[in-house]
């Protein structure tokens, strides 16, 4: 007798949707088909009452012990693995890749990492480290191979005192070069994540409108114009162009949200330039003229654009030049977030970044994607869990319903509608979003992690420190 079998479901792949479901044990999936194919006898047997069923969302862009600097980011880590994972669970994710930033070597200090996150998170996950110094150059290939083989380079953000704020650093052309050489001599699934925005420009535009008075929203996108984030864009792909004559690694636009970086990217993949594009829920969503409904909540690198940069986005999404999707999700509470001054405060004291995206992605994909006719369910899946899973080697281990895959599977109630209050969010934040007030059709109803529910109707009923790291690696080979 089997663990568990899920029925009377429309099964979701990218290729197609089909009346059936899943079949699950030993924490791998056993069989995926029509109800009548699959085994008669299980221990659970799950009915999906007709909503999709989903492989797990693969977030792949988070922050996990991100926090304000007077905070150390040890404490925060271990701190936010519980909470910031029980939001992904109601969120529909099964797996988390998150970032780590520490000035000093990572090597000495890894093995801590993983395991303060392992006692702590309910889901599997892998981590990217941040190229700071060339001390971490030197690292590239060893942390490689123990399974973080994509690196995160800010280039070049988050210099001097902008820096010293959050507890970043930025990576310059130097580094950027190097580590594309580094990662040449891995291979797959070697990847170069860059946040591209150009410091010297968006920081003369920022005294300037801070001079002026300007405190507003809508200042901080005036700040960082479309061309910081195109020129650093169209930099990284040359550097990656160059030292990739003759095969080479991967580039990945971490939340890329203009029009020209669409473009760009395209010019490049055109070229055979191995160019990879992620996007983020709330550029398809939100502009920089919605500063009197989410005030300084809306902070983030790079910023909300205009409305012309949100239809090229989803158009990007819809024809494979954008392939991926995360949340970029920072856990801060909203006094962090807000410094102090309040929701409609100084746009400049607040903190960057937004919190409560691993639990609203999912639903606001399928009301403004799936509900809002911009994507269909297929294309949803293929964007938000296999291609995510194959750009970072998780892949067909995650990301994917098919049999030897790990039983990370979702029900999603499309019509189910919620709207974002204080009773939404579990993790760190639950008191502000960019989505506040809004309402949200289509809900995770279901979180299974290799084969263990762990939220079913909205409640947790699921562990803290059942997850596992998962190296990423070429899955394929066994």
């Amino acid at each position: 007798m089997i663990d568990s079998v899920i029925k009377n479901g429309a099964v979701v792949t990218p290729s197609g949707v089909f009346k059936g479901g899943v079949a699950v044990d030993g924490g791998v999936i056993v069989a995926v088909g029509p109800d009548a194919s699959l085994p008669t006898e299980a221990k659970k047997v799950i009915d999906a009452k007709g909503n999709f069923i989903l492989p797990g969302v693969v977030e792949v862009h988070t922050h996990v012990g991100l926090r304000p600097a007077h905070i150390p980011f040890d404490q925060s880590w271990q701190d936010q693995w519980e909470s910031e994972s029980e939001e992904a669970v109601h969120g529909g994710i099964t797996t988390i890749r998150s970032n780590l930033a520490v000035l000093g070597p990572y090597l000495p200090v890894i093995d801590q990492y993983i395991e303060w996150a392992e006692g702590r998170s309910y889901l599997d996950f892998s981590i990217y480290p941040t190229v700071i110094s060339d001390e971490h150059i030197d690292e590239l290939l060893p942390m490689a191979e123990k399974g973080m083989p994509s690196w995160k380079c800010f280039f070049d953000p988050y210099q001097a005192e902008e820096g010293d704020q959050i507890g970043l650093r930025h990576t310059d052309a130097g580094k950027l070069y190097k580590a594309f050489e580094k990662f040449k001599e891995f291979g797959y699934p070697a990847v170069v994540m860059l946040h591209a925005e150009e410091y010297a420009l968006y920081h003369m535009l920022e005294k300037r409108l801070i001079d002026a008075g300007r405190t507003d929203l809508k200042a901080w996108s005036d700040s960082r114009p479309n061309i910081c984030e195109a020129m650093k864009i169209h930099a990284a792909a040359m550097i990656c162009e160059e030292v990739g004559q003759g095969g080479g690694v991967p580039l990945y636009i971490v939340h890329m949200s203009t029009k020209e970086g669409v473009d760009i990217c395209k010019t490049y993949q055109d070229r055979g330039v191995p160019v990879i594009a992620e996007t983020l829920p709330c550029f398809l969503t939100h502009t920089k003229h919605m500063g009197d409904e989410v005030g300084v909540w809306g902070k983030i690198n790079p910023p909300f654009r205009e409305v012309e940069d949100m239809k090229r986005m989803w158009e990007g999404l819809r024809s494979g030049v954008v392939t991926c999707m995360g949340t970029d999700h920072c856990a801060y509470s909203q006094v962090d977030k807000e410094n102090g001054n309040g929701k409609y405060g100084d746009v400049w004291k607040a903190l960057p970044g937004l919190s409560g995206g691993m639990q609203h992605w999912l639903p606001v994909m399928m009301t403004d994607g799936y509900h809002g006719a911009k994507l269909s369910i297929e294309q949803i899946v293929k964007i938000m869990c296999e291609n995510n899973a194959k750009t970072f080697g998780l892949y067909p281990k995650k990301g994917v319903l098919q049999v030897g895959s790990d039983a990370d599977v979702i029900i999603v109630d499309p019509e189910k509608r919620t709207t974002i209050d204080e009773s939404f969010y579990k993790g760190l934040n639950k008191t502000y979003s960019i989505y506040w007030g809004k309402e949200l059709r289509g809900m995770p109803v279901m979180t299974m992690s290799r084969g263990d529910v762990l939220m079913e109707d909205g409640k947790t009923v699921g562990k803290p420190g059942r997850g596992k790291y998962v190296p990423c690696r070429d899955y394929t080979r066994g």
